[in-house]
């Protein structure tokens, strides 16, 4: 089969497109066909060696997929032969092939693809369980920091499934008709925060950075604050004061990451996110489809940030 593994930790050039062995199926897996795998942030964050738990170099990068299961493990129920599946992966998406246990698998329903199955993927994910922290009902505010993400525009797609009004924060009009297209009610140029007072219900934080004290300014009485990405770095070692000072309204700070959650509780989920998808008729933008011998280039428009929209492998 074809694979692309990272000879060692660099720019998108040390991603090298190999011929290898068919993976080797343990008797609890399945054999996938991958059809589409995402390029994400992670990807590039691994490949480089910034992100932990962190492979040796060597590793195939890709942390999810989706496919049809083709060879069954000899204990592995038979009505998974031919099923379209996704997965989420330590690592391993990019390739032709690959063994995974059969806990990890979530059904795709039709008419749903493999490609808008991956387009809404990890990101869904990450943003359907930030939402939970959000805690939101119809009509409430929800600001965005890091909405033209793919994290960002999902949780945005999600949110006006409810009814929640969202409000993106934006240092630029780029990308904003992308946004408006999406749903998003309306948007906060972040020049000048300072004697803003907007009590935003929640913010869903995909940012970080050092002016992240400007935003709990703008929480309602009792809101939330989820931290999950930090595509800016971390925030002032301080931090932690904007939300002392403001102690008798009771904010609350939530620190999200997917690794807290179980393979159960990823399986059900993203089955829900399906449903979703296909009661709102939902689909996440798509800014380009590569050919896997191409993750160089999936991996160099990542890096440049001129895209909109999920990122794809496909076979």
């Amino acid at each position: 089969m074809k694979a692309i593994r990272v000879r060692e930790f660099g720019s998108s050039e040390v991603l090298t497109y190999i011929t290898e062995s068919r993976p080797i199926v343990g008797d609890q897996e399945v054999l996938i066909k991958i059809e589409a795998a995402g390029v994400g942030r992670v990807d590039v964050s691994a490949r480089q060696g910034y992100y932990a738990p962190l492979p040796e170099p060597g590793f195939i990068p890709g942390i999810e997929a989706a496919g049809e299961v083709i060879v069954l493990g000899k204990n592995v129920d038979k009505n998974w032969l031919g099923k379209k599946v996704f997965v989420r992966l330590f690592s391993g998406g990019y390739a032709e092939e690959i063994a995974v246990r059969t806990e990890a698998l979530v059904e795709i329903p039709a008419p749903i693809t493999s490609i808008k199955a991956v387009a809404f993927g990890v990101n869904a994910l990450v943003a359907s369980f930030a939402m939970d922290l959000a805690n939101l009902d119809k009509g409430d505010r929800l600001l965005l920091r890091g909405a033209t993400g793919g994290i960002g525009t999902v949780a945005a797609l999600i949110a006006k499934t409810k009814g929640i009004h969202v409000t993106a924060a934006m240092r630029s009009i780029h990308k904003k008709i992308h946004l408006e297209n999406i749903g998003i009610d309306d948007f906060l140029m972040t020049d000048n925060l300072a004697n803003l007072s907007l009590n935003y219900h929640s913010i869903l934080d995909l940012v970080l950075g050092s002016d992240m004290d400007a935003y709990v300014n703008l929480l309602a009485k009792r809101g939330n604050y989820i931290i999950a990405g930090g595509l800016a770095g971390s925030p002032e070692i301080d931090f932690g004061m904007s939300f002392l000072k403001r102690v008798h309204q009771s904010l609350s700070l939530h620190v999200f990451s997917l690794n807290a959650f179980s393979d159960e509780e990823i399986r059900t989920r993203m089955g829900q996110i399906f449903i979703l998808m296909i009661d709102h008729s939902l689909s996440a933008p798509i800014q380009d489809v590569f050919p896997l011998k191409d993750a160089g280039k999936a991996h160099d428009l990542m890096v440049s940030g001129n895209f909109f929209g999920k990122i794809i492998l496909a076979n």
